[in-house]
């Protein structure tokens, strides 16, 4: 079964067409590298055995003339181009660092059950994410004596 399946709308999906275009160019590998660094990220990691290495990854897309060694190379000067930034902060990440100041934990379950109801109102991407989690804890300790 292919990950680029019809009405699928992830990234996964857009990444598949990118690399899937033929003749093969510097955008499709620049797709093909941002794969593989999320593939390590959020599939089941570059440790686990399971995981494809570079050179089987390179061979299951079928890119003419990107080696495996490219593809290293590519995901170092991507890694460096964005500083390593991988992973932009949520408000649930702000949310666990206000819980471990406040020893109560009703009071982050509710404030973390806030910042789910935030993720279903339109208005609250107009905020930060800390700005977020802070007015989802000042809310749960109003709330909770």
């Amino acid at each position: 079964a292919s990950p680029c399946l019809p009405g699928n709308t992830s990234p996964t999906e857009v990444l598949c067409k990118v690399v899937a275009r033929k003749p093969a160019n510097r955008l499709q590998r620049l797709g093909a590298t941002a794969l593989f660094i999320s593939a390590k990220i959020h599939e089941l990691g570059s440790k686990d055995p399971r995981f494809p290495k570079a050179k089987k990854f390179v061979q299951m897309l079928d890119i003419p003339d990107f080696h495996w060694k490219h593809l290293v190379r590519a995901e170092g000067t991507l890694l460096r181009i964005i500083s390593f930034n991988l992973c932009s902060p949520t408000a649930v990440s702000f949310a666990s660092a206000y819980g471990l100041v406040v020893d109560n934990p009703t009071i982050l379950k509710l404030a973390n059950y806030l910042l789910d109801l935030a993720l279903l109102a339109h208005c609250a991407l107009e905020f930060t994410p800390s700005n977020l989690s802070a007015a989802a804890f000042l809310a749960a300790v109003e709330m909770i004596p």
